[in-house]
């Protein structure tokens, strides 16, 4: 993914009043346990390969109920998409995009 590609998702969540913070993907499994559940997240987006590294620490993880990873011409077909992942939604960015199109949301900005 690249920058601007980057940039336009954040400001998309900053349109809405979405707080986010970055983690690197190098963290190994307690640094990443530790920052997500210090974060008290409801939502990860990750990139696809990143799906099975939340999987492998989905009991640890106290406050994610939505993962929504970005889908591109390097993720496999949906059949390889972890689905029994606690009581998570998964979703593909794509769905997101298409909700998004489809109910168009006023601004919530942070007043």
């Amino acid at each position: 993914m690249t920058l601007l590609a980057l940039a336009l998702r954040f400001q998309g969540c900053f349109r809405q009043n979405i707080t986010v913070i970055t983690i690197y993907a190098s963290l190994g499994d307690d640094a990443l346990i530790h920052s997500l559940n210090e974060a008290q997240v409801p939502t990860v987006i990750c990139d696809f390969k990143q799906l099975n590294k939340l999987a492998a620490i989905s009991s640890s993880l106290e406050t994610i109920s939505n993962v929504i990873y970005f889908d591109d011409e390097d993720t496999p077909s949906g059949s390889d998409v972890p689905q029994d992942i606690g009581n998570w939604r998964i979703s593909p960015f794509s769905e997101v995009e298409k909700l998004g199109r489809n109910n168009h949301v006023h601004p919530r900005l942070p007043i």
